[in-house]
């Protein structure tokens, strides 16, 4: 049985673990900047970006990436999702234009 194989389901757990982390990561950047129309699928890029480039970006610095849960560091997740957001808030202020 293809189902119940142990690697399937350790493989299945963290593919749940990343997505998850990247739905928090997501929701927290978009909200701390007070989003409320950003869609769903916008919050859950943000945090998928934070989870792919976080890691990578703070690996290039000498700092500490800080705790650690189901095996992603949380600070370089947060805090690239939170640049994502802002790069998404200053398009969404643009695409906007001037106010009268």
């Amino acid at each position: 049985m293809a189902a119940a194989d142990p690697q399937w389901m350790s493989d299945a757990l963290e593919v749940g673990k990343i997505v998850a982390t990247a739905g928090i990561a997501g929701w927290a950047s978009v909200r701390l900047l007070h989003s409320e129309q950003t869609p769903w699928s916008l919050t859950m890029l943000t945090g998928l970006i934070g989870v792919y480039a976080g890691p990578r970006l703070m690996a290039l610095t000498p700092w500490s990436f800080g705790p650690f849960v189901a095996g992603i560091p949380l600070v370089p997740v947060f805090l690239c999702a939170a640049v994502v957001a802002v790069f998404l808030k200053m398009v969404g202020l643009g695409a906007v234009g001037p106010r009268r």
